[in-house]
């Protein structure tokens, strides 16, 4: 396993795909100009307390991937299994039920299952598990 600053290359790789995608899922449709079916996220209602519960786990996910990767924390690996397995469904939701961008849904789906294989590898769990910093 190549390592750089004694942290595996596939979690930097991995690390930068996450950090830009939490990032870039939620400035997308704004650029694009998307507006959300489901409302505006400032008014009171259970879609907005759904996409502001979607936001604090994001950047949970942004803290827990640059400090607790970089650290090598057990709980940040933990954290992004559980979010990944959590967006996952999501997802799945979203292609099956409400039947809307399913060819970029599917490889969202494929691309979680791959993180989700990466960070159950036991070399990976080894690093967390080892690794004091």
């Amino acid at each position: 396993m190549k390592l750089i600053k004694g942290m595996p290359l596939g979690l930097w790789i991995l690390s930068i795909f996450i950090v830009l995608f939490e990032i870039t899922y939620y400035v997308r449709p704004i650029l694009s100009g998307y507006e959300s079916p489901y409302g505006s996220p400032l008014t009171l209602s259970i879609w907005a307390f759904f996409v502001w519960f979607n936001v604090a786990l994001s950047i949970l996910m942004i803290i827990s991937v640059t400090y607790g990767f970089y650290n090598a924390k057990n709980w940040a690996r933990i954290y992004a299994i559980g979010y990944i397995c959590y967006s996952s469904f999501w997802n799945l939701y979203v292609i099956f039920v409400m039947r809307a961008w399913p060819y970029e849904r599917y490889g969202w789906f494929v691309f979680y299952i791959i993180i989700i294989m990466y960070l159950l590898m036991s070399q990976t769990k080894d690093y967390f598990m080892t690794t004091k910093r």
